[in-house]
């Protein structure tokens, strides 16, 4: 396993940032979106490839995965964390066969679009 799989992206992003901080050049334009993932109150498969995650707070985030998971409608998930946090682009393992569903990005849905 090469030492650049071993990082989460986020750590990368933030080394990224900070080499490019220290040599003078410009930050990268980009922002990632994560859910502490005990301010999870629930989450819903819509379809195969869009979960709603309802927050404590009453907002909803929606994720469209890379790619169907339709596994998730029967068996869950699992994802860890060593900081508690669901972010963009991270990988949720498939209970009942082990299989892999790779999130997308995390939108904010307005109120009245929220699935419940």
């Amino acid at each position: 396993m090469s030492f650049a799989t071993t990082i989460p992206l986020r750590r990368t992003l933030g080394i990224l940032v900070a080499v490019a901080i220290s040599t003078g050049a410009a930050a990268p334009a980009f922002s990632m979106t994560c859910l502490k993932t005990r301010d999870i109150r629930s989450h819903k498969l819509v379809d195969n490839q869009t979960l709603d995650f309802q927050m404590r707070n009453g907002a909803v985030y929606r994720n469209q995965t890379q790619s169907s998971c339709s596994g998730l409608r029967f068996s869950g998930y699992i994802h860890r964390s060593p900081d508690g946090s669901l972010c963009d682009y991270e990988v949720l393992r498939i209970l009942d066969h082990g299989g892999v569903c790779a999130l997308g990005t995390f939108t904010k849905l307005p109120s009245k679009t929220a699935s419940n």
